[in-house]
């Protein structure tokens, strides 16, 4: 991770810092964090919809500094996971980069996800890299803020 190699960990710093506003779709959230990114790594390229084996992964990074070619990172972002059969679709498009690619991984959940599947998500992947030396993959939580009525974005609900 640095200015020398841009990686996986890059990423979830600058989705860290990343303020979604009133995105209040997968879409919305997709173009305006591939917006962003490309603001936080100029020389970088951010494909939406890039396809990965059977898939499509929301945004493939490939990242790049002065010094040349960083690591690929596909971004699988999901908004308001709370359904059981889009739970399993996320695991099913994990299965499906990994095995097909050599990009690192970060799935990014914006709004509300069932508590026990985040740290199901975690797991899963952790299995799924142990035995890749070098390879990354994260699990990022986004929550998002709506505005009030004076227009002002209002502070994110703190998880139940």
């Amino acid at each position: 991770m640095g200015l020398l190699e841009l990686d996986a960990e890059n990423i979830v710093q600058a989705v860290q810092a990343w303020q979604p506003g009133p995105c209040l779709s997968e879409a919305r959230c997709q173009a305006s964090l591939r917006a962003f990114l490309q603001k936080q790594f100029a020389r970088s390229t951010f494909l939406l919809e890039h396809p990965v084996g059977e898939g499509r992964a929301d945004i493939y990074a490939q990242l790049r500094t002065f010094l040349g070619k960083g690591a690929d990172v596909i971004v699988e972002l999901k908004y308001d996971l709370m359904d059981r059969s889009e739970y399993l679709r996320l695991k099913g498009q994990i299965d499906e980069y990994i095995g097909n690619s050599p990009a690192e991984i970060v799935v990014l959940l914006c709004g509300k996800t069932k508590p026990e599947w985040v740290e199901k998500i975690r797991q899963y992947l952790a299995k799924l890299v142990s035995d890749r030396w070098f390879y990354r993959a994260y699990v990022v939580t986004k929550p998002i803020t709506v505005r009030g009525k004076d227009g002002r974005f209002l502070p994110a609900a703190a998880p139940a």
